[in-house]
């Protein structure tokens, strides 16, 4: 049986079970691209625009954090990562632009 060694415990995780946690990710993903959708089809005010991109960047936050932990190598990783950081900055500018 193929498992991996988490180097923050001393226990072996199955890698089965790396995959399977990411599916919630996902599904947080497709929930804020249809978030996304829906605002954008609200009449145009300003906390429409800064919803949508609000939820744009969590969708594509958790897709990256989603394909990060189904990654099967570092170059994987690291490509997720890229599309998480993509994102991340501009979060709290739609954050402000609610207020």
């Amino acid at each position: 049986m193929l498992a991996i060694l988490d180097p923050f415990r001393s226990e072996v995780v199955d890698p089965v079970l790396l995959p399977s946690l990411s599916i919630y990710l996902f599904a947080s993903a497709v929930l804020c691209a249809a978030l996304v959708l829906h605002a954008l089809r609200q009449p145009p005010t300003a906390f429409a625009r800064h919803f949508a991109g609000l939820m744009l960047c969590s969708c594509l936050y958790a897709l990256g954090y989603g394909l990060e932990l189904g990654a099967a190598d570092l170059v994987q990783a690291r490509s997720a990562l890229s599309l998480q950081y993509l994102a991340l900055p501009f979060v709290p500018l739609c954050w402000v632009g609610l207020c």
